[in-house]
């Protein structure tokens, strides 16, 4: 990549870039942007690393007033359409006011600026890896995503902020382009802690929670790579305000990526595996997999269902398959979500799905609509989709069975962990997955 200055209204802005670019230069009307072009584009060459056409960086003063910290504000162009001759995106012929441009949305990043006169070139890169994931996978990123990144954002193992939660930017607004709209997500950096409480509770509510303090972001949700506290460091009273939500109004986490296999029970003997799924669990994951396993849409797209009648849409139009019993195994670092899925989800009425690119399985409660596992037949599979009906009875007992099962230490638990109800003909285990273990 390349780098120059550009003056005001650079004449060549393409379609979609205009009104982006008058947005940004009404609240920089100061400073001109640092524009980083890449140099092999992704139009040009199928397999570049760097899909971002552009990337903008201002030098943003701050506000002491406000407890705005002087920071380095990055934006992308290039998930959003720029040209309009379908040379990245298709054109939506679509005359509604409500088409998108592009994937609709361009990522953004606030890092804290400390003593350096140039903006570091990390959080491009980083944005330039995130763009990749959205352009291979299809998905797109949802204020209220989450994103474990598990390691550190900047390379320097010295940092705590190791993860990524997804926010609308505090200033840049949704706008209509010629070519649609575009919606801007802020990239905010934040540590362990913060990722769990995140995926236990919900996004928004930690994103809230630091936004109270400019030790932790504030207004701006700046990332500041030399913070060594969490927000619940810093405010121990918060988990306690967290823990106090979560029990009373559940979570917004409506599923993940999972690693897991299942199989029949039947009412005299385990027959033939129906179902395995990928993987080996024990190996470490690397960015690419880390990403294309997690559902980064879970928090903020899955729960969108939760007010639709039917939160289902069947994978098949073949009538379901009904079982008389299942026994699912789940990875160690699936089970961490286990009890959060019964006591914080199906508790208050709601559904949890694993899910990965072969196998879905959804936990109901006995009280969502429109899936097709009934009182009388609770298990059953559609297409590559396997649902368990769990009734109030039951969760009970699960939920009492896994009060004392601490997410954070099952890793270190003596395996295999079984959760067994023989009148229900269901049992749950934890396990180390392997290719071996899925051969029966």
């Amino acid at each position: 990549m390349h780098s120059s200055f550009n003056v005001n209204m650079p004449s060549w802005l393409f379609p979609g870039m205009r009104a982006i670019y008058q947005q940004l230069f009404g609240i920089y009307r100061e400073s001109n942007p640092l524009v980083i072009s890449t140099v092999n584009k992704i139009w040009q060459f199928s397999n570049s690393n760097e899909p971002l056409d552009y990337i903008f960086i201002y030098a943003n003063p701050g506000s002491p007033q406000e407890e705005v910290p002087q920071h380095w504000h990055y934006v992308s162009l290039g998930l959003s359409d720029l040209y309009g001759d379908s040379r990245i995106h298709p054109l939506d012929p679509s005359v509604s006011s409500e088409r998108v441009s592009g994937m609709g949305f361009e990522l953004t990043f606030r890092l804290k600026r400390h003593e350096e006169v140039t903006p570091p070139s990390w959080p491009a890169q980083l944005l330039q890896q995130l763009a990749k994931y959205v352009f291979m996978s299809r998905n797109k990123f949802y204020p209220g995503d989450h994103i474990p990144w598990n390691k550190p954002l900047d390379g320097n193992e010295a940092t705590r902020i190791r993860h990524l939660l997804v926010a609308m930017d505090c200033q840049l607004k949704k706008i209509k382009t010629i070519l649609g709209h575009v919606t801007f997500c802020q990239i905010v950096g934040v540590t362990d802690e913060e990722l769990n409480r995140a995926q236990s509770y919900n996004v928004k509510g930690i994103l809230n929670l630091l936004r109270k303090d400019p030790k932790t972001g504030g207004m701006s949700l700046c990332t500041d790579m030399r913070r060594m506290h969490s927000v619940f460091d810093l405010f121990p009273q918060t988990v306690q305000m967290l823990e106090d939500d979560l029990e009373r109004e559940g979570s917004d986490l409506a599923g993940i990526d999972a690693e897991f296999f299942y199989r029949e029970l039947p009412k005299i003997a385990i027959k033939t595996s129906l179902c395995l799924t990928m993987s080996d669990s024990d190996r470490s994951l690397d960015f690419t997999r880390d990403l294309r396993r997690l559902d980064l849409r879970t928090s903020a797209e899955l729960n969108a269902h939760h007010s639709a009648s039917s939160p289902f849409v069947p994978f098949s139009h073949r009538g379901p398959i009904f079982l008389d019993g299942v026994e699912v195994i789940f990875s160690p670092t699936t089970a961490k979500f286990l009890k959060l899925a019964f006591r914080d989800r199906l508790r208050h009425g709601h559904h949890f799905t694993f899910q990965n690119p072969d196998t879905h399985l959804t936990l109901v409660a006995e009280t969502v609509q429109g899936c097709f596992v009934t009182k009388d037949q609770p298990y059953a599979i559609s297409g590559k989709w396997l649902q368990i009906r769990i009734d109030s009875d039951l969760l009970m007992t699960i939920i009492g069975q896994m009060k004392d099962l601490d997410p954070e230490k099952i890793s270190t638990l003596p395996l295999p962990l079984v959760f067994d109800y023989p009148e229900k003909n269901l049992r749950f285990i934890v396990n180390t997955l392997s290719a071996s273990s899925m051969i029966h």
